[in-house]
């Protein structure tokens, strides 16, 4: 009898244990939100090595030609609402799979700032991204973004030679970056 008691008492305060380190990381997490709430901008390293200023906290970002990255900023969040603009190669996906069953938020997402590969930079700016999630190696798509007065975020998708675990690891470790505290995985 005295063992099943201690067992029983080993096994509660492992759950007590476990269920504190989870109250603890959300409190860090919160705590790390209302830090960021008081300033105004941070530094974040992107995926091509920049050093971008970004705002303490983003709302809107808009994702250029890099189709899989609304989907990964929607599933890190829990909700597309932050993704306001994306090319319409990424939202077609989105509209006929699951993603946008899952979270139809993510279908509010405008696209007629894109025609093709073709970015019409006036109707991008009157989205009034926070951020622009863009390909890391297309220097000319970040030099037009950053001389329109946009903040462009570069992001990878061939990096690790191609091993997508290892790059699905890197976009939300981008992703917690951009929106840190913010995401269910965030730690």
């Amino acid at each position: 009898m005295k063992s099943k008691n201690k067992a029983f008492i080993i096994i509660i305060s492992l759950g007590l244990l476990l269920l504190g380190g989870i109250y603890v990381d959300k409190v860090e997490a919160t705590a790390e939100k209302v830090a960021l709430a008081g300033s105004e901008t941070r530094v974040i390293t992107d995926m091509a090595g920049d050093q971008i200023e970004i705002p303490a906290v983003v709302n809107r970002s808009v994702v250029l030609s890099m189709y899989p990255i609304p989907s990964v900023i929607t599933t890190f969040l829990g909700s597309g609402s932050k993704v306001v603009g994306m090319d319409p190669f990424a939202y077609a996906a989105a509209e006929n799979g699951l993603l946008g069953k899952i979270f139809p938020d993510i279908l509010n997402a405008d696209i007629s700032f894109m025609d093709g590969n073709n970015v019409n930079i006036e109707s991008l700016i009157n989205l009034k991204p926070d951020v622009v999630f863009c390909g890391a190696r297309n220097e000319k798509q970040k030099e037009m973004l950053r001389n329109a007065g946009l903040i462009a975020i570069g992001v990878e998708a061939g990096g690790h030679n191609y091993n997508c675990i290892k790059t699905y690891n890197d976009w939300f470790e981008l992703m917690n970056q951009v929106f840190p505290g913010e995401g269910p995985l965030t730690r």
